[in-house]
């Protein structure tokens, strides 16, 4: 038993450890660390689909490598205008789902949202009954 202490106090750090503020950090952000982690997730795996790197992402959103590698973890507190070019350069949407939205409003990708007054909108993707 001595043998294990003398090896765990020759590999003791001289300094303290800082879980329990990045615990409490995690906590307090929490809100949009969750957003974060799935922006991350979604563009990963787009990535792969795409075969696109880090360093590919980068130059096509204009940004460092370092700064893509920064929002792969989902640790980045991200605007709206880095979501936005995300989502231009992978050719997704991170944030609008059809699923989430509330009712009386529909969402094409490739249109801005509008208000759903008529029922033969083509966004139901219902065509006009002929008269």
């Amino acid at each position: 038993m001595a043998k294990a202490i003398d090896v765990l106090k020759a590999h003791q750090s001289s300094e303290p450890s800082k879980w329990k503020e990045q615990a409490q950090w995690n906590v307090d952000n929490w809100g949009w660390l969750k957003h974060s982690a799935k922006i991350a997730l979604n563009a990963r795996k787009k990535m792969a689909a795409l075969g696109l790197t880090q360093k590919e992402l980068a130059e096509k959103m204009g940004c460092s490598q370092q700064y893509i590698s920064l929002v792969l973890k989902g640790k980045e507190n991200l605007t709206l205008d880095t979501i936005s070019r995300l989502e231009r350069v992978l050719d997704m949407d991170l944030l609008i789902h059809p699923g989430n939205l509330v009712s009386g409003y529909g969402y094409q990708p490739d249109r801005a949202p509008q208000y759903l007054s008529e029922p033969d909108s083509p966004v139901y993707g219902s065509k006009k009954k002929e008269e």
